[in-house]
């Protein structure tokens, strides 16, 4: 028998709330933590209501590689935090978009290569 490596994504439940840490994670397809939807819409038109992720913190300390897809973070409001010091490679985009939450600093200091493009919106302290 062949054994292969199976590489799997990270996307927490809609209502997962606080911080997430997972150490010892060194590689993943994508990474992507986002609002939701819950079938509401404004005054019963087609304008949905989205629910914005209650992630608090991100701490990714041994992170390496996102294989293929991006790293992709979008209606966030709650995150203070992002941790991801060894990350080198993503296959695809870096997408965050903390519109709407704290100042944020952030900081990439291993990251060598990004296969699409580094997309930023929202409160960036430094």
């Amino acid at each position: 028998p062949i054994c292969k490596k199976q590489i799997f994504s990270l996307d927490p439940i809609s209502n997962f709330t606080g911080p997430l840490a997972l150490p010892g994670l060194t590689e993943l397809s994508k990474f992507t933590i986002g609002g939701y939807y819950n079938g509401t819409t404004f005054d019963d038109s087609r304008d949905y209501v989205l629910f914005p992720a209650t992630v608090t913190s991100i701490d990714l300390p041994d992170l390496v590689n996102i294989t293929l897809y991006s790293f992709h973070i979008y209606i966030a409001h709650s995150i203070s935090s992002l941790s991801v010091p060894k990350l080198r490679h993503i296959g695809n985009d870096l997408r965050l978009n903390l519109t709407g939450g704290p100042p944020i600093n952030l900081t990439f200091p291993s990251l060598f290569n990004v296969g699409g493009g580094i997309y930023l919106y929202g409160e960036i302290d430094a």
